[in-house]
């Protein structure tokens, strides 16, 4: 039993690997697609334990297709990634934060802001608790900000060190609750275009469907958009998930981490088991120089962070 264990386990990974794919048919299956990071990790030790321990290992190779999947689906965030054109000078440093506003942690968050020196910060969960804090600690530092604070996890916030030439809130349902912002700022003397988001968790499937239509509406959105632009936010999707598969296929945008590698951003109670949920997506327009997953502000996700600038003419 012990020698087939490897086996028996990856035949578990293997099924949960191509249920992931099917997301567009259940909301329970397209959950699955969080955590193709670790199918993979495991099908590879489950193949290579299965060829030195098994008795059979031709039954090893059966987890090679699974693994291959999943292989196909992250490769392209840590192969190479080589920009269409080249960049111009300066560096806009934009950075997505997801509070935990159930244990927060400010002065984290604080220090996370002094130590980086972010240019544009998308806040997911932002209470008015937090909104003052930061005025008194790093007020100086963003100067522009737009406050969509609210008690609970559906608050929002964009802090910019530039002005906006534009801002709003984009109701994306009857209620308060469920919006996004949107905002224009300038750099390098074009325009820039800055969408922030932070749709509902898939727990159930009326919270599914509500993420779903929601990145529905961001699309179409986008689509309408022409020049460079910045997408971030808490999605509570991976960039696997067919809903976000569909909003890259729908759009031109491209995840800025491609090239840079990827992990989870996210971990239940802050241990092993965790998905990438938060993003950073940008349009042709905009190179990306860097993009870092990692910092403690006290919270249950990871900050991104990507330094960007914009294609020369």
């Amino acid at each position: 039993m012990v020698k087939r264990l490897p086996f028996i386990i990856g035949l578990i990974l293997s099924g949960l690997t191509f249920g992931s794919l099917l997301g567009q048919f259940h909301w329970t299956l397209d959950v699955l697609s969080h955590f193709n990071l670790q199918y993979a990790m495991w099908l590879a030790v489950c193949l290579v334990a299965g060829l030195f321990v098994g008795r059979r290992r031709i039954y090893a190779l059966a987890l090679a297709p699974a693994l291959i999947a999943n292989l196909i689906v992250i490769a392209p965030f840590f192969l190479p990634f080589t920009p269409t054109a080249s960049a111009s000078n300066g560096r806009l440093r934009a950075v997505s934060l997801n509070i935990h506003s159930q244990d927060p942690d400010y002065n984290a968050v604080i220090d996370y802001l002094q130590e980086y020196q972010p240019d544009l910060v998308m806040v997911t969960e932002a209470e008015p608790t937090l909104m003052t804090v930061l005025d008194e600690a790093v007020g100086e530092m963003y100067p522009y900000v737009y406050d969509e604070s609210m008690p609970g996890t559906m608050g929002l916030a964009l802090l910019s060190r530039q002005p906006f030439l534009a801002v709003e809130t984009v109701p994306l349902s009857d209620t308060r609750r469920r919006r996004l912002i949107k905002a224009t700022i300038e750099w390098q003397g074009a325009a820039i275009t800055v969408f922030g988001a932070h749709p509902l968790p898939p727990l159930n499937s009326r919270w599914a469907a509500s993420r779903n239509h929601e990145l529905e509406l961001i699309q179409g959105l986008i689509a309408e958009e022409t020049g460079p632009l910045i997408l971030l936010g808490d999605f509570n999707a991976s960039p696997w998930a067919y809903p976000m598969r569909e909003l890259v296929a729908g759009t031109e945008l491209r995840h800025a981490a491609l090239g840079f590698g990827l992990r989870p951003t996210w971990y239940l109670e802050r241990v092993v088991f965790g998905a990438p949920l938060d993003h950073i997506y940008v349009s042709p327009e905009v190179t990306v120089l860097s993009y870092k997953i990692g910092g403690d502000i006290g919270s249950d996700h990871t900050p991104v962070m990507a330094d960007l600038t914009i294609y020369s003419q």
